[in-house]
């Protein structure tokens, strides 16, 4: 059989051709059903297909292809069902968190319900064009005119190693600043 460009065209216009020109399933078979349930699981497409033992290209063609599409989102539908009826549970779970004697368990709690509410407001720190050496050219600048120089450190080291480490060189800072020229 010929083929013919014209009836190509025609097919794909009615939807019997996806725009990529692979005929459209009619039916999910057994293996068009087995990727979709791995990829409900959470696997990629390369692992689906490599266990199945076939191309990562028939992987993408089931899961794109329309009739594939309709049943995930079915799938999904009943997925948020499910989800929307764990609801009073996860609260009573948040709940039972809040009221806990262990603070470590209270805090968790709080950051999760404030996560899930939007409530961190997180700065948006700006990127900045300054080198490390700009930012000690000034610092020093900022010394020989002062004669002192205030310096915060952040440091999430409980000892306050970084701390210690910056005092050390501040006071090793000379209060004049020789130009190597």
């Amino acid at each position: 059989m010929a083929h013919d460009p014209e009836k190509y065209q025609l097919q794909k216009m009615s939807g019997e051709r996806l725009p990529n020109g692979y005929p459209a399933l009619k039916k999910l078979n057994s293996r068009a059903k087995l990727i979709i349930s791995f990829h409900l699981c959470g696997w990629k497409g390369v692992d689906i297909a490599a266990h199945l033992g076939v191309t990562q290209a028939t992987v993408s063609r089931v899961l794109n292809d329309p009739l594939a599409q309709k049943y995930i989102e079915q799938e999904y539908k009943l997925l948020d069902g499910e989800f929307r009826a764990l609801y009073p549970r996860t609260i009573d779970a948040l709940r039972q968190a809040l009221n806990s004697s262990d603070e470590q368990i209270q805090l968790k709690a709080v950051d999760i319900w404030m996560k899930a509410h939007g409530k961190y407001q997180h700065e948006k720190k700006t990127p900045t064009d300054e080198s490390a050496e700009d930012v000690v050219a000034k610092l020093l600048e900022a010394a020989q005119k002062t004669g002192a120089v205030r310096l915060t450190v952040e440091s999430n080291r409980p000892d306050g190693f970084h701390e210690r480490q910056v005092e050390q060189v501040i006071e090793q800072v000379p209060t004049t600043v020789e130009d190597d020229k």
